[in-house]
C-alpha cells in the first residue's frame, strides 16, 4: 500500500543570484536555495539547490524603471516558488511553467548504423576483444560488452552519434595498431558516461518513476523481452544495438563508484511502496500556465506517451517538433525559447 506523507512545506532561502544575458535575447539567472532534506522532519537538516531562471531580454530606455517581473521557471519547487513569490500580487503567485517532454532507441540504432555502416563489424571486433580480456578503466571498473553498448545514452542528443562514431574508430584504431585500448582512448570512452560522477543517477533512475510496486530492475527485464537488444553475438549477421538511457542490475558491477553501492540499488529496486507521483485529478484542475516542450524524434520518451502525459494536464500548452531532440534546451537554446515564450505571448489566430 503507498505510504502518504503530509507535512507543511517550508520556504526555500535564497542564498545567491547572478544573470547573465545569453545568445537569442534572453536573461538566465543563476540561483542557490537551501531547503530542507525532509519538509516532514526539518531536524534532519539542508541541501543546497541549484536553479535557473530563463526570461526575454528587454533592455529599458530608463533602467532606473524596469519593472520586476515574475520570472518563468522550468520546474516548479513548490519551496522555491514560495521564496521568489513573497512579494509577488496574489494574482501571479501562480507562476507559468516551462519544460521539456521527452522517447526511442531502436530507430536511433538503425540511423547510426545507416550513417555508419562500417562500424556494424568494427563494433562486433570490438565485443569480441572485450569478450577475451579483463579490461580495467583508468577511472576503476571494468569494460564489459553492456557497459559499451551503453554509449548509445549519447543517441539522443544533437551531434553526439558523431561522437559515438569517434569513440567506436579510436578502439578500433588501437586493436589495428597495437593489437589492445590504450590507456588515453578508455580515458576517453570513461568521459563519456556519467554513472561514475553522477551515482545517484543510477540509483533512483527507475525508482522516480515508480508508485506502488517496485521498479524491480525493469529495463533488465523489457531487454529480455526484445530481441533487437538481447543479440549481443558478434557472429551474428546483425547489427548489435546500443542500449539507450536504461539503468542495468549489472552496472553495479561495472562501475566503480557503483559497485559500493548495490546493495542501497537493490534495496531501492525492490521496494514497493511508493507513494502516488501525481495528483491526476489536480493536474487536470491546474491553473498554472504550462509552456512544455515535446520532441517526436526525442529518445528517451515515446512520443506518443509525452503527448498524452500533456493533454492531462489542464492549461499547458505544447509545442511539438520534429526538428529538435532531448538536449535542445542546452544546445539549441534560442531557437526552443523563441517558441516557448512565443506559446505564451503571441497568438495563432
Amino acid at each position: 500500500m503507498a505510504k502518504e506523507v503530509n507535512c507543511t512545506m517550508a520556504t526555500a532561502k535564497l542564498l545567491g543570484k547572478r544573470t547573465h544575458q545569453v545568445p537569442g535575447r534572453l536573461s538566465v539567472s543563476e540561483l542557490f536555495f537551501e531547503v530542507p532534506k525532509d519538509h516532514a522532519n526539518p531536524s534532519y537538516g539542508t541541501l543546497r539547490l541549484f536553479a535557473r531562471s530563463v526570461e526575454r531580454f528587454e533592455k529599458p530606455i530608463d533602467a532606473s524603471k524596469r519593472e520586476v517581473k515574475q520570472p518563468p521557471w522550468f520546474k516548479d519547487c513548490e519551496a522555491i516558488r514560495k521564496t521568489l513569490t513573497a512579494d509577488f500580487p496574489e494574482e501571479k503567485k501562480k507562476w507559468s511553467i516551462m519544460g521539456q517532454s521527452f522517447g526511442k532507441v531502436a530507430e536511433r540504432n538503425k540511423a547510426y548504423y545507416n550513417k555508419y555502416t562500417e562500424d556494424i563489424h568494427r563494433v562486433k571486433d570490438i565485443i569480441r576483444y572485450i569478450e577475451k580480456e579483463n579490461i580495467t578503466l583508468p577511472s576503476g571498473g571494468r569494460l564489459s560488452v553492456l557497459r559499451l553498448r551503453q554509449l548509445g545514452i549519447l543517441f539522443g542528443f544533437h551531434g553526439t552519434m558523431d561522437t559515438v562514431h569517434e569513440m567506436i574508430t579510436r578502439f578500433t584504431s588501437d586493436l589495428n595498431q597495437f593489437g589492445y585500448f590504450t590507456r588515453p582512448t578508455l580515458a576517453a570512452f570513461s568521459d563519456l558516461l556519467p554513472f561514475d560522477t553522477m551515482p545517484l543517477y543510477a540509483l533512483v533512475h527507475e525508482p522516480l518513476y515508480a508508485r506502488n510496486n517496485a521498479p524491480n530492475w525493469s529495463a533488465d527485464r523489457m531487454m529480455k523481452q526484445n530481441p533487437d537488444f538481447t543479440n549481443v553475438s558478434a557472429d551474428s549477421p546483425n547489427p548489435v544495438y546500443f542500449t539507450g538511457e536504461m539503468v542495468f542490475k549489472d552496472m553495479f558491477n561495472d562501475y566503480d563508484e557503483l559497485t559500493n553501492l548495490k546493495e542501497t540499488a537493490e534495496i531501492l529496486a525492490t521496494t514497493d511502496d511508493w507513494p502516488e507521483l501525481y495528483d491526476e485529478a489536480q493536474l487536470a484542475r491546474n491553473e498554472v500556465p504550462v509552456y512544455s516542450a515535446t520532441y517526436m524524434e526525442d529518445m528517451y520518451v515515446h512520443f506518443d506517451f509525452a503527448r498524452d502525459t500533456a493533454s492531462k494536464i489542464n492549461n499547458c500548452h505544447n509545442f511539438i517538433t520534429n526538428v529538435l531532440y532531448h538536449d535542445a534546451l542546452a544546445h539549441k537554446t534560442d531557437e526552443l525559447m523563441k517558441q516557448l515564450f512565443a506559446l505564451r505571448d503571441d497568438t495563432i489566430d
